[in-house]
């Protein structure tokens, strides 16, 4: 997994861009601004291995039951950016991908995420926001090396 690890954080950077950027209004835009002073990033990752429990959620996204922890990462973005408080988990389990997403496509609508959900082959993806826009949440599903990693990703717009 370590190997795909940059593609999918740089591929889950990429997706927060693109739907906050949708969300974006021209009257929230501001004319001649002066440039902020940009902060630091700073992104903090935990390896870990540990079962979840089944019907369990993370910032309000449901967690596959069963699907185990593998790695934790949180990165602080400069308040001038669009989204904050980014922060992923990454699962692991032995289930279809095809599997994962019929339960991510049935349970993320029920804890009042709105956004759309597309499948091809061994590879998924959900793009979500709730709180009027406010919260993001994407979800990531790929089959590697046999297992389906299920990547799940939250921020908050500015």
């Amino acid at each position: 997994m370590k190997k795909y690890f940059g593609l999918v954080v740089i591929m889950g950077l990429a997706v927060f861009l693109m739907v906050s950027c949708g969300g974006k209004k021209e009257s929230d835009k501001t004319e001649n601004a002066a440039p902020a002073a940009v902060a630091e990033t700073q992104v903090k990752v935990e390896e870990k291995t540990e079962a979840t429990p089944a019907g369990g959620d993370w910032r309000g996204l449901p967690i596959y039951p069963g699907a185990k922890l593998t790695e934790k990462i949180s990165v602080s973005l400069p308040v001038t950016e669009e989204l904050k408080d980014l922060e992923y988990r990454y699962f692991t389990t032995g289930d279809e991908v095809s599997r994962v997403a019929d339960f991510y496509q049935k349970e993320i609508p029920k804890r009042g995420w709105v956004g759309s959900f597309m499948t091809s082959g061994d590879f998924a993806m959900g793009n979500y926001q709730k709180d009027e826009g406010k919260l993001v949440g994407v979800v990531f599903l790929d089959k590697i090396e046999g297992k389906t990693t299920i990547m799940l990703a939250t921020g908050t717009r500015n």
